[in-house]
């Protein structure tokens, strides 16, 4: 747990930790501010640090986009991995475009609605950004569960009558 950070506590003592399958820290990114005249929504990016997590790595983190009015936006914060990645190209906002799809042109002020209804701009997201994403994850090689499984079949089982004898010692 020392990536939560100097000063900061989890509430529930041991238990919380314990019984989590993943724990996040959100803060918020000073200076992120959107509103609808120039961004296209009201609201803020914070950064989501992965605290704990039985599935990956602890210390990743990402920059999720919080829309005031609907909540974390998936759309937005797909737009924004890709900003930071430097996969956006285009001089101007309504004119932006996924490097490597320059045909594809989209406006920023109204990505979460061309997203949702051009099939193009939906493909071009992700065809930049899930390789990126996939390569975050951690992997577990297909011949190592292969070893662990024929490991755990030379485990001795127990039966029922040799389980009970070791509950009363």
């Amino acid at each position: 747990m020392n990536i939560i950070g100097i000063n900061n506590i989890l509430m529930g003592g041991d238990a919380s930790v314990y019984y989590a399958n993943n724990i996040f820290k959100n803060v918020s990114i000073g200076g992120t501010k959107a509103t609808k005249e120039e961004d296209g929504y009201d609201g803020f990016a914070i950064r989501c640090e992965l605290v704990k997590s039985r599935t990956n790595k602890a210390g990743h983190s990402c920059v999720l986009i919080y829309d005031q009015a609907k909540g974390f936006d998936p759309a937005l914060s797909l737009l924004q991995f890709a900003r930071e990645e430097g996969l956006i190209g285009g001089a101007r906002k309504n004119a932006r475009y996924f490097v490597g799809h320059e045909d594809v042109k989209f406006n920023e002020k109204d990505f979460v609605n061309e997203f949702l209804t051009r099939e193009e701009v939906r493909f071009a997201a992700h065809d930049v950004t899930i390789p990126l994403l996939t390569s975050q994850l951690s992997k577990v090689d297909g011949d190592e569960i292969a070893r662990m499984n024929e490991s755990m079949k030379n485990i001795p089982k127990l039966k029922i009558d040799q389980e009970a004898d070791l509950d009363m010692d």
